[in-house]
């Protein structure tokens, strides 16, 4: 089974320049396993391409407090369209939440039909595994332009999960 998470990485109606760490609310992960490709929109121009890129994976604690699962640094991400980066390989579980952190830049968003962001509201990475936080809930319609892609993988003849994964070595 394929697994994605997030929203689409399309040019958005606005974007955001804060070099905070953002969760997207919209899109959570529909199954567990790998995600091997991520695409992302940044915005074109002198605030565009993105500058120390970073995306992890999140799981809710509680409330509005999430911990990064898995992280992997991007770095450069050129504005203008959707950018895919192959190759990764972030742990998912089903329901989790894709997000990235910049130093500079800006990255897309759509005001519309979206479930809402989280933020740190601090220029702070928290694209790291194990970094928990409490992040500020930002309600609307919002949906940040990252998504990603991968699938189940089998362990011992059944699905497993993330931790299933790295106890048998895999990841």
């Amino acid at each position: 089974m394929t697994i994605a998470i997030g929203a689409p990485a399309v040019e958005g109606d606005t974007q955001f320049t804060q070099a905070w760490t953002w969760l997207n609310k919209e899109g959570p992960a529909n199954a567990s396993g790998i995600i091997d490709t991520v695409k992302i929109y940044a915005t074109t121009g002198a605030e565009g391409d993105l500058v120390g890129c970073f995306v992890g994976i999140f799981y809710v604690v509680s409330g509005d407090t999430l911990k990064c699962r898995s992280a992997v640094e991007i770095g450069a991400v050129e504005g203008g369209a959707e950018r895919t980066f192959p190759g990764l390989s972030l742990a998912v579980e089903a329901g989790d939440f894709i997000g990235l952190y910049f130093s500079d830049g800006s990255i897309r968003y759509r005001n519309s039909a979206g479930a809402g962001l989280w933020h740190s509201n601090a220029e702070v990475n928290h694209c790291v595994v194990d970094d928990q936080f409490e992040y500020t809930p930002l309600v609307g319609t919002y949906q940040l332009s990252i998504n990603g892609t991968g699938e189940e993988v089998a362990v011992g003849g059944g699905m497993g999960g993330p931790a299933n994964l790295i106890a048998a070595g895999i990841i």
